[in-house]
């Protein structure tokens, strides 16, 4: 216990002192006592800290700024917003799993529990489950329902859209509901949403590749895609 009170000091003092370096004064501040065992801890690429105790033998509990969570059985996807005022995770206790954020804890009624993301702009988020081989996404105050459904699923920049690749037999296409659907290929790289809400994705038919923008495809046939990224600002 001592030596996690001496790195937790450590830690916390050097995330102070970054964040306040443009400070002429410096004081202590107490964010955790050690009453509790330390499991893990680390400070989020938004300069949220957060610590991971077990208070007891098969419960967890996460410490955050402002915040102390209840115990779970289990903690999953630990997530902050862009902008670091939002966090969420899924938390398993005796009934389930939840879903646990800085306003609310919702029982989710699932087998497992897949993902948590922010919109860019931090005002929406979606969060997956899974029952079966039928995954659920919330997200805007809306659901949608996914069988075959792989990787990554992408939000929009307010998060009032999603987008995800599903597999049909040997084919894959790009979805993104109530919007459209892509043509079958053989693989897409998905990559995103761009600024007017259309998204962009590579996709491969036999040995050539073309980037599309929905349904549009904006380059000529390419051999091999090395990189892409894209431009939340909307220009080129």
């Amino acid at each position: 216990m001592e030596i996690f009170r001496f790195l937790l000091f450590v830690f916390l003092t050097f995330f102070y002192l970054s964040y306040n370096s443009n400070s002429q004064k410096c004081k202590d501040f107490l964010i955790f006592d050690g009453s509790e065992q330390v499991v893990e801890y680390d400070i989020d690429t938004t300069g949220n800290w957060w610590i991971l105790t077990r208070p007891y033998s098969d419960e967890f509990r996460l410490i955050l700024p402002n915040s102390t969570t209840a115990t779970f059985k289990e903690i999953k996807n630990l997530t902050f917003s862009p902008d670091g005022s939002r966090w969420a995770f899924f938390g398993r206790n005796n009934s389930g799993w939840n879903l646990v954020t800085s306003d609310t804890t919702i029982p989710l009624f699932c087998e497992n529990v897949v993902d948590i993301g922010f919109s860019p702009n931090s005002e929406g988020f979606f969060y997956a489950y899974k029952n079966g081989m039928q995954t659920t996404v919330n997200f805007n105050h809306k659901q949608a329902t996914l069988i075959n459904y792989e990787g990554k699923i992408f939000l929009n920049f307010d998060g009032t859209l999603i987008a995800f690749v599903l597999t049909k037999g040997r084919s894959k296409t790009l979805v993104v509901p109530s919007r459209f659907e892509s043509e079958n290929f053989d693989e897409i790289i998905p990559l995103g949403f761009w600024a007017d809400d259309e998204f962009i994705y590579a996709g491969r038919r036999g040995n050539l590749w073309q980037i599309f923008k929905n349904q549009k495809a904006i380059t000529e046939d390419l051999l091999g895609i090395i990189d892409m990224k894209i431009n939340w600002n909307g220009t080129n």
